[in-house]
């Protein structure tokens, strides 16, 4: 429990079309530090119909791209494996 009293909820899953949509649009993107993260949460969210936040996509992203740095493609394919999904993410970075 923590020290607030309230559980925090996990917010739903990350679709194969939001990922992709996110990697499109930051990729087309000169400069993602100054990216309007909330146009981009927008997008996401008009394809995957959740609805998530600018500092939740931004992190997203962050977390994709740190992933896709340290991680060899055997270790990437193989959690994708142990999740159960083979996730089409194309063009990614």
């Amino acid at each position: 429990m923590s020290l607030s009293g309230k559980e925090k909820k996990r917010g739903p899953n990350w679709t194969i079309e939001e990922r992709n949509t996110l990697i499109e649009l930051c990729r087309a993107s000169t400069n993602t530090l100054k990216m309007n993260w909330g146009e981009v949460a927008d997008r996401v969210n008009s394809i995957g119909g959740n609805s998530r936040v600018a500092p939740e996509v931004k992190k997203k992203w962050t977390d994709m791209k740190r992933l896709q740095t340290h991680a060899t493609p055997l270790t990437l394919f193989a959690s994708i494996c142990r999740a159960g999904r083979l996730p089409l993410i194309r063009n990614f970075l």
